[in-house]
């Protein structure tokens, strides 16, 4: 619950937050700008969410990895886009905890 809010309090009222499944959650970015690309929203989010869990004198620390795909650069339906979020997600967990990796074509 702790993490969910971390999110959702990183967003701005466009966005939309949703669990996936299990461990796993997409975030919707409406409107991002030239000068607020998506890895560089990632990388907030990430950041808030590393930020250690205060909880009955105990330090609790999170990893979160994030993939990235942007519409219509990697896709055109939520099938692709998803696929392709789950392709950047792959990279990003064989790079190490906590990191954030955009899609790229030669990830295929």
């Amino acid at each position: 619950m702790i993490f969910t809010e971390r999110l959702g309090k990183g967003l701005r009222e466009t966005d939309l937050l949703s669990r996936f499944g299990g461990d796993e959650f997409i975030i919707l970015l409406s409107n991002l700008s030239t000068s607020d690309p998506p890895r560089q929203v990632a990388s907030r989010l990430l950041n808030r969410v590393l930020q250690p869990i205060h909880l009955q004198g105990y330090n609790i620390e999170m990893s979160v990895s994030i993939g990235v795909s942007i519409f219509p650069e990697h896709g055109i339906n939520q099938d692709e886009l998803l696929s392709r979020a789950d392709r950047a997600l792959y990279q990003a967990k064989k790079r190490g905890k906590s990191c954030v990796s955009v899609y790229s074509y030669e990830m295929i």
